[in-house]
């Protein structure tokens, strides 16, 4: 079974400022986190792994660093190593605008015009910088709309690992700065590949199913009585508390065992490490190496994953 590990490559803090420093002490303290997990997990798959890893190249890495390329610039003799090792690159595109009236950054997803030029500026400094297209992307904030699939299905892309299922529909991820437009639901939507309007890009959604059983008595109660008559599924998350890792794993295997075409789809921050989020994510990734499951996944490109997927014409949905 297939098992996307993924590492949304962003500064270690989210900017405020019009030229914050590009910090990625984060993206150091992860790689070294999987380089130490590499070897343990090829032992424990038997398998070659491979971790993917979105680079933020938009037009607010190019306010922030003087061109878009600027993060993956700095670290480009890490990536290359990377991909020596087997590792796939792809974006994570962000749709940040500075406001110079309001001095702050704008999260500016209601401007189509603005969301495309964001995803061009993405895609042509990719193969500027790697010599080749890019065929791997996440949005930043769970942001998605038709056109701007569209778009990415245009330049190239064959597989998009946006979606989070079972998350409402909502003006801004992020609370504290200002937004424009809004994030759709995807309350509804499951852990399954999605054909994008027939198109050759396919919507792999994060794994996320019911995490209930596998939270502490008191969280699993709230969640029943605050959701009520909604779907439990939420993205399991490496980021939360949970009863055990072992219980984390269990409702995991619980997810794809309901699903036609089971796979799983992780993705982290870069900045994981810095935070005490660390102190949830080490412990699952760990006990993954010693659950019976492991044996059977293969870390995988996403790429890979969707190569060969078919679904009848009735089935091929556009995400709204």
């Amino acid at each position: 079974m297939p098992i996307v590990f993924g590492v949304d490559v962003e500064p270690d803090v989210r900017p405020t400022g019009a030229r914050d420093a590009i910090g990625l002490e984060g993206f150091a303290a992860c790689v070294a986190w999987l380089d130490d997990l590499r070897p343990r997990l090829e032992d424990a798959t038997g398998r070659e792994v491979s971790f993917t890893w979105f680079l933020r190249m938009d037009p607010q890495i190019e306010a922030l660093g003087g061109q878009s390329a600027a993060l993956a610039i700095r670290i480009l003799p890490a990536l290359e190593r990377l991909r020596g090792l087997g590792d796939t690159l792809g974006l994570h595109t962000h749709c940040g605008r500075w406001d110079a009236e309001g001095n702050g950054w704008v999260a500016d997803h209601g401007d189509p015009g603005w969301v495309a030029h964001c995803v061009r500026t993405a895609f042509r400094s990719f193969a500027e910088t790697f010599g080749v297209s890019c065929r791997r992307h996440r949005f930043g904030d769970r942001f998605t709309s038709p056109a701007a699939l569209d778009l990415i299905a245009s330049l190239g892309t064959s597989v998009d690992l946006t979606i989070e299922p079972g998350k409402p529909r909502t003006p801004r991820v992020d609370l504290t700065a200002a937004a424009t437009g809004e994030i759709p639901s995807s309350l509804h939507l499951r852990s399954e590949p999605i054909r994008h309007a027939g198109s050759d890009l396919w919507l792999l959604p994060l794994t996320a199913g019911d995490p209930g059983p596998a939270l502490p008595w008191h969280i699993r109660t709230a969640r029943r009585i605050r959701f009520a008559g909604q779907p439990l599924h939420r993205p399991l998350t490496l980021y939360r508390r949970y009863r055990s890792p072992h219980a984390y794993w269990e409702a995991v295997e619980r997810t794809v065992a309901d699903v036609p075409t089971p796979y799983i789809a992780l993705v982290v921050r870069s900045d994981l490490p810095l935070t005490a989020e660390m102190d949830y994510a080490r412990p699952l990734m760990e006990e993954l190496l010693r659950t019976s499951l492991v044996r059977r996944l293969r870390f995988a490109d996403p790429v890979d994953v969707v190569r060969g997927l078919e679904v009848p014409a009735a089935d091929t949905v556009a995400v709204a």
